[in-house]
C-alpha cells in the first residue's frame, strides 16, 4: 500500500512541473499576441495620422500645418519623424506626407526592443 502512495507524490510532482513548463509558455505567447496588437494599433493610428497630415497639405496648407495635424491625429504617441511634400505652386500633384513612430515592446522572457514603424500618405492637391 505505501508503493501506491508513493507513486502518487510523484505523478502530482511530476504533473505540476509539466503544468508549470505549460503556464509559462502559454503566459509568453499571449503577451507576445497583446504585443502585436498594440504594433498594429500604432500601425494603424499612424496610418490615419499621415492621411491627416496629407490632406492638409494637399488643401494648401504649409509643412507646419501638415506636421501639427499629424501629431493632432496621433495624440497617442509622439511622432518622431515628419517629412511633407507640399502642393506644386501651378497646380495638380499629390502632397505627400511620411511620417516614423519608434514603437517599443517587450515580451517577457522572450526579448524587448524597439521597432520603427512608418507611414506615408499621398493625397491629390486641389482645393
Amino acid at each position: 500500500m505505501p508503493r501506491t502512495t508513493e507513486r502518487n507524490a510523484r505523478d502530482a510532482g511530476a504533473a505540476m512541473v509539466e503544468f508549470a513548463l505549460v503556464v509559462t509558455m502559454l503566459v509568453t505567447l499571449l503577451l507576445g499576441i497583446v504585443e502585436v496588437g498594440r504594433a498594429y494599433s500604432a500601425s494603424t493610428q499612424l496610418t490615419g495620422a499621415v492621411r491627416e497630415g496629407a490632406r492638409a497639405a494637399a488643401l494648401g496648407g504649409t509643412t507646419a500645418q501638415a506636421t501639427a495635424a499629424v501629431q493632432a491625429a496621433a495624440p497617442g504617441f509622439t511622432v518622431s519623424a515628419v517629412s511633407v511634400t507640399g502642393c506644386p505652386v501651378g497646380g495638380g500633384g499629390n502632397a505627400t506626407v511620411t511620417a516614423t513612430y519608434n514603437f517599443t515592446y517587450s515580451i517577457p522572457l522572450v526579448y524587448s526592443g524597439t521597432k520603427t514603424l512608418s507611414a506615408t500618405g499621398v493625397m491629390r492637391c486641389g482645393g
